[in-house]
This record gives C-alpha cells, sequence and structure tokens, in this order.
C-alpha cells in the first residue's frame, strides 16, 4: 500500500540511497525490526528481487519484495557452490571489514513491504569479483540459482536411479573436487531410439555430458580426469570394470563424456543441452535430493 506522507519517489529515493540491489544482505534482527513475522532461524536474508523492481517509483504496482533465508558458515562445501544444487547455495558476502561465506536455502523465502526497506539498510552484499572465474561471480551466481528452482532439469526416475548406481554423480563431484575453479557449467543432453521428451527418456540411452570450460588452457588436464574418471575400474558380481561399462553393461546408459571452452560453446549446442543440476535428479513424486 502507498505510503500517503511520502511520496512513491521520496521512498524508492531512500531505497536506492540505502545501497539496496539484487543481492544486497541484510541481519536478520535488523530485518524483523521493519518485518515482524520473517521466519525464525537465519542468520541473514538476501535480497532476491530485481534491482529493476527494488527501484520502480510505483509502490502499489510493485508493493511486496522477495527475500532468500541464509546462514553463516565457516567450512565449505563444493556441492553447494555456482548453483549446481537447486536448494542450497553457497556464496560469499562482502562488506567493509571483510567477507562472510552463507548458505542460502531457496526453500526459507519471505515476502515483504518494499516501503520498508527505506527504512534499513543492507550490511552487505553478494558481488562479482572483477575478471574473475564463473565461481567468484557471487551476485550473477545467486540470480542464476535462483532461476533454476524453477528451470532445474528434469530426468526419470529410472535414468537418475541408473546414473546413481552407475556411478555416474560420483564421476561428476569427483571432476568438481578436481577442477572447481576451472568450469564455467556442466550440461547434458539425453536421447533414446524413440525420440522420447528428455524427461521420459528411460534406459537403454544416450547421455551427452559436456563440460565447459572458462578457459581453454585447462582443456587437456580436464579431458585427462574425464578419462581416468570413466576407465576408473570397479569389482562387480561379473568382475571388474570400468565406470562406462558398468553404466552400459549394467544399466543400459551409454556416456559420450567431453570438455570444450566457452568460446565453443554456441547456440546450437545450448538448445540442444541443459545444465546439469546436482542432488536433486531425480524428478518423479518420490523426488529424493541429497542435501
Amino acid at each position: 500500500m502507498t505510503n500517503t506522507a511520502t511520496s512513491d519517489a521520496e521512498i524508492v529515493a531512500k531505497i536506492q540511497q540505502e545501497g539496496w540491489w539484487q543481492g544486497s544482505v541484510i541481519e536478520a534482527g535488523a530485518l524483523r525490526e521493519v518485518e515482524p513475522s520473517l521466519p525464525e532461524g537465519f542468520d541473514y536474508w538476501v535480497m532476491a528481487s530485481q534491482t529493476c523492481n527494488l527501484y520502480n517509483n510505483n509502490l502499489e504496482k510493485i508493493s511486496k519484495v522477495e527475500w532468500v533465508g541464509a546462514n553463516k558458515v565457516d567450512k565449505s562445501d563444493s556441492r553447494q557452490k555456482g548453483g549446481r544444487n537447486p536448494r542450497l547455495l553457497e556464496t560469499m558476502a562482502s562488506h567493509p571489514n571483510g567477507e562472510v561465506w552463507l548458505v542460502c536455502n531457496a526453500q526459507e523465502r519471505h515476502w515483504g513491504r518494499r516501503a520498508n526497506m527505506a527504512r534499513i539498510t543492507p550490511s552487505m552484499a553478494l558481488k562479482n569479483a572483477t575478471k574473475a572465474a564463473q565461481s567468484e561471480r557471487h551476485k550473477d551466481n545467486f540470480a542464476a540459482w535462483l532461476a533454476r528452482a524453477y528451470t532445474r532439469l528434469e530426468l526419470s526416475n529410472e535414468l537418475g536411479k541408473a546414473l546413481d548406481k552407475g556411478k555416474f554423480m560420483a564421476a561428476v563431484d569427483k571432476l568438481i573436487e578436481a577442477h572447481e575453479g576451472d568450469i564455467f557449467g556442466i550440461f547434458i543432453k539425453v536421447a533414446d531410439d524413440d525420440d522420447s521428451p528428455p524427461e521420459q527418456v528411460k534406459p537403454p540411452c544416450y547421455v551427452d555430458l559436456k563440460i565447459v570450460l572458462e578457459r581453454r588452457g585447462d582443456l587437456a588436464q580436464v579431458n585427462k580426469k574425464l578419462d581416468e574418471l570413466f576407465r576408473a575400474e570397479f569389482t562387480t558380481p561379473n568382475g571388474k570394470k570400468t565406470r562406462t561399462q558398468i553404466l552400459g553393461d549394467d544399466h543400459g546408459v551409454i556416456v559420450d563424456a567431453q570438455a570444450m571452452p566457452a568460446v565453443r560453446w554456441d547456440a546450437t549446442l545450448i538448445e540442444q543441452h541443459m545444465r546439469f543440476n546436482f542432488n536433486d535428479y531425480l524428478s518423479g513424486p518420490d523426488e529424493g535430493g541429497n542435501e
């Protein structure tokens, strides 16, 4: 509802003066002073609404803004970085006295009155490091992560379970551990002989795995690591088999894994592939993410 004592333009000007934009962070106690219904259990709240909505001069048209709950962490967890986990995001907030690592929780949201932002000041913000790798572009990663909460990859449960049992997920986790800073994104294309929609593809099927890298110079090392991971041998009831053989022979999933530089990641490939999300790869009603 519009504040009749002060014009919309004045309130919005105050919001701008206080330094609010998407990715701004405030301590929970400070936000609760103007938003008494704020949920408990979080150290901080991160502004999720786009900056253009924060600065719109019509408070009736855009009366509310969205917040995402976050907690401070000391120990890094690579599975929650870069937006790969659709529910949890580890990111870094900066303030004049240093930096704070936060884990944002996509399931913890609060809609508050936009006008209230003129009465409070952010304590820090998610920022993009200048000329840094994708993993250091914290504000961009936060925005992209929010979007993927609604657009994340959907695979059939049959394919998701086959990838898990075939040690595909473990291979991708190990690749991330070894080359976290080199990777721009991980994408897959799934297909079967019946040209089914991706969410309906079940084994036997094909998985094209593309590891898109920030820099061309890392290509040889990442491809070498991919080769090691998918050639790694495991003891099975039928003797020793590589990860590729287990996926193909035992679970009907033929995997083609390849790293490529971002400069070759063109529009055609983008249309054919989907960003691969970690943990929540089961898409049916019995979906079970491992947070």
